[in-house]
């Protein structure tokens, strides 16, 4: 059985650089370096998150705003409806479609559908998932992490942090549909209402 692979602690490190050590020649903290880097997906989950949140209380905004100034149609028959009329009729359903685009694609974002879910062997479960960990015993989790070489630990902190960067690549495509269905539906309303204008040379609100 092989020995764990030892790391070297920042304090090893820094005692042996100089300020004539070459950058290749310097040692690397691997634990500092998984920290780091799970730390910052970590981060990024979290503004795409807030994104999202922004993403969909603009979206209501917009969305009751419209339904409070109203449509702006004059009282007619749809027979009597001029060419600018249907165009605003065209656009109003473009916003619909897309405010609610925009309201669907930032709660997909909130909530993505959870990676790697699904029924596993006892002996496959991760010991950093928390849908894994809920399937074991408080005694078998400490036992089994308590169990870990130091390869393993690095192992199983990668695979967590591949994971997440899959959540997050996840997220900020929700986010991105969101922001550019968010933008198309202001665009939209403004045509439609713009098209009013020309029809009645006004806007008239309903």
């Amino acid at each position: 059985m092989s020995a764990p692979v030892q790391t070297a602690s920042t304090f090893n490190i820094q005692s042996h650089v100089t300020p004539a050590s070459i950058l290749r020649d310097i040692p690397v903290d691997i634990s500092r370096m998984l920290y780091m880097l799970y730390q910052d997906v970590e981060g990024q989950i979290h503004r795409s998150d807030f994104k999202a949140q922004i993403t969909l209380s603009a979206s209501t905004l917009l969305g009751a705003m419209a339904v409070n100034v109203g449509l702006g149609f004059a009282p007619t028959t749809a027979a009597k409806m001029s060419g600018f009329e249907w165009a605003a009729v065209f656009f109003f359903v473009l916003f619909g479609l897309f405010i609610a685009g925009a309201i669907g694609f930032s709660v997909a974002a909130a909530y993505p559908r959870s990676v790697g879910k699904g029924k596993k062997p006892i002996d496959e479960l991760s010991l950093y998932f928390s849908a894994d960990l809920i399937c074991l015993a408080p005694d078998d989790f400490v036992s089994r992490f308590i169990s870990q070489s130091n390869e393993q630990l690095k192992e199983s902190v990668l695979k967590q942090i591949q994971i997440k960067c899959r959540v997050l690549e996840a997220k900020l495509a929700f986010v991105r549909l969101g922001l550019r269905a968010l933008v198309a539906s202001i665009l939209w309303w403004a045509l439609a209402h713009g098209a009013l204008l020309l029809a009645y040379g006004k806007l008239i609100r309903g």
